[in-house]
């Protein structure tokens, strides 16, 4: 892991091609995503996103707070839940790279940008608190 513009970056091979950014103990099933259908889904403690296969290369993501630089396309903007304060950016089952970072309150906003929405190799997860309705 580097810091680059205030963001926690690192590179990986995504096992089956599919991202998961979820709340640590969060107890709500992984969402299923079919990335012919959508790149992203997503429930009350878990994000997952359609990323290149590791067969086709590695993929950058950046996580950080507002100055976090963006992709060009942005496939998510909502709220999860994390009770703990820590999230996991893993693959699907963790199995490979699993990376908790902290985060500032128990309802996060997640902004999340990739560069190719069909072939992701680069995502950027915006954090931040979520707006008062």
């Amino acid at each position: 892991m580097e810091l680059e513009n205030g963001a926690t970056v690192f590179r990986e091979n995504v096992p089956w091609g599919v991202l998961r950014v979820e709340s640590l103990g969060g107890d709500d099933e992984i969402p299923e995503i079919d990335p012919v259908v959508s790149p992203v889904e997503a429930n009350s403690t878990c994000v997952v996103v359609a990323v290149v296969h590791p067969e086709i290369g590695t993929v950058e993501i950046a996580f950080g707070g507002l100055d976090t630089p963006r992709q060009p396309v942005e496939i998510f903007d909502g709220v999860i839940e994390v009770l703990s304060g820590v999230v996991e950016v893993a693959d699907l089952v963790g199995d490979d790279f699993c990376h908790r970072l902290s985060v500032p309150v128990p309802r996060t906003r997640l902004r999340i940008s990739v560069d190719d929405p069909n072939m992701a190799q680069s995502v950027a997860i915006v954090v931040s608190e979520p707006v008062a309705a």
